[in-house]
């Protein structure tokens, strides 16, 4: 599995506006295919920080979707400060607590 990353830092202001915009890219994730999942997150000591956690099939999947969504959202100026975007391959998966199992 192919995992992104994605932090956020959002200006004054413009929380809600990126939520928005971040809830609109995962729509188009759903409609993708090799898509597994989405999290979006927000950083217990900063509000105006969130993480979005995505999961894919694999990384030509998820270059699929990023080349198919380019021009997708809205243009012009965006409500984010700052955005990175970290790539990782799954390497272990713990789904449960061992007592549960």
């Amino acid at each position: 599995m192919f995992l992104v990353v994605g932090t956020h830092l959002i200006k004054s202001g413009r929380l809600d506006e990126a939520k928005e915009r971040l809830d609109a890219n995962g729509d188009r994730m759903r409609a993708s295919s090799g898509f597994v999942f989405r999290y979006r997150t927000v950083a217990a000591e900063n509000d105006h920080k969130l993480v979005t956690i995505t999961g894919w099939d694999d990384e030509p999947s998820f270059s699929a979707y990023r080349e198919a969504s380019r021009g997708a959202g809205p243009a012009g100026d965006t409500p984010y400060v700052e955005v990175v975007q970290d790539f990782y391959n799954l390497e272990a998966e713990q789904l449960a607590p061992e007592s549960a199992v």
